[in-house]
């Protein structure tokens, strides 16, 4: 008997097996986790197609050689540049949706390392990285027919902290910034960090070239966006998109109110004196409760908006999401023209 029903069981797993192998066999996209090609694939390294090239870059200013993959537009017309920033643990290698997205379009796409790893002196935001940013855009208009009009920096998490730090600092004509889940403020997400017991609050005691295991805020500060000065043609003339999932800080690593403080930062800086254009502290408030949330506020990639401010050439977007990218909306918004909608 009991032999009997461990060969129906044994059957039964058989049968099961041969039903999931099928499935994976015909559809292997079909399973999946939910929204698997936007959220942030942490120290995920692929074999990249062959289109994209790895290069070897040269420095501007300062500093070693660094690596990139490059994707160079087949078209005969001069073409947007994506620059897409890897996030705060990866490096040139990590998967990036973005670059298929540029492939499809055949749009000028590069990925540089810029220090790799946010997790030693000349990574995050050092000197060095925006001048391996800058070589790498260079790079690109010198290598391909790219329209210099339409240059793009892209990047979330990590990488949206990079690109904010580019937005301030860089003399560039980059058109528009696109900035997802960014850090803002190192001191505060140090702190952040240790209260979930993860490795970020390490990284950032090793990038302030701290020996011991105490911040130095004053470090942390000269290395976060929320505290340079906007004076840069860059911070004044590109369109800047910030966005944020409003779980994120929940079920994230980076609280989206690194994104408002960052909004409203931009606004004192610019003498804004109308406080309606601000985020006010009932709205953050709102926000960590999930209460009197204003509705019909529309929708980015099919998720509910919950937060919405614009001024002159700057926009923030609180959405239904984690810590993530929409990759798709994300080329989307950068690609369309000035007119539209």
């Amino acid at each position: 008997m009991k032999l009997r029903k461990s060969t129906k069981f044994f059957a039964l797993c058989s049968a099961l097996l041969l039903i999931l192998a099928v499935l994976l066999f015909f559809f292997p996209g079909s399973i999946c986790i939910k929204n698997i090609s936007n959220s942030l694939l942490k120290d995920s390294n692929r074999d990249w197609p062959s289109e994209f090239k790895e290069v070897v870059i040269s420095p501007h200013i300062e500093g070693e050689s660094q690596s990139a993959y490059f994707y160079k537009s087949t078209s005969k017309k001069a073409k947007p540049l994506i620059v897409s920033l890897h996030s705060w643990s990866g490096d040139y290698t990590q998967a990036d949706r973005l670059a298929l997205l540029s492939k499809d379009k055949n749009i000028n796409y590069i990925h540089p390392d810029f220090q790799g790893p946010n997790n030693h002196q000349d990574a995050c935001c050092s000197s060095k990285v925006i001048d391996n940013i800058e070589s790498a855009i260079k790079f690109a208009i010198a290598e391909a027919q790219v329209d210099t009009a339409k240059i793009y920096v892209v990047g979330a998490s990590g990488g949206g902290y990079t690109a904010l730090c580019m937005y301030m600092k860089s003399q560039l004509p980059v058109a528009k910034f696109s900035a997802w889940a960014s850090i803002t403020d190192l001191e505060q997400w140090y702190y952040e960090s240790l209260e979930r017991n993860n490795s970020y609050h390490k990284d950032i005691i090793d990038c302030t070239g701290q020996t011991s295991n105490r911040l130095d805020s004053r470090a942390a500060r000269l290395r976060s966006p929320l505290f340079f000065p906007s004076d840069t043609h860059t911070s004044k003339a590109s369109k800047l998109y910030l966005y944020a999932g409003i779980e994120d800080g929940t079920t994230g690593s980076v609280p989206y109110i690194h994104s408002i403080n960052f909004y409203n930062k931009l606004l004192a800086d610019r003498q804004v004196t109308d406080s309606s254009r601000y985020v006010r502290k009932q709205e953050i408030t709102n926000l960590s409760s999930r209460e009197k949330l204003p509705a019909n506020l529309g929708q980015i990639g099919q998720r509910e908006i919950f937060l919405f401010r614009s001024h002159e050439n700057i926009e923030l977007t609180i959405f239904e999401g984690g810590h993530e990218i929409l990759s798709e909306y994300a080329l989307d918004k950068l690609l369309e023209s000035p007119d539209s909608p």
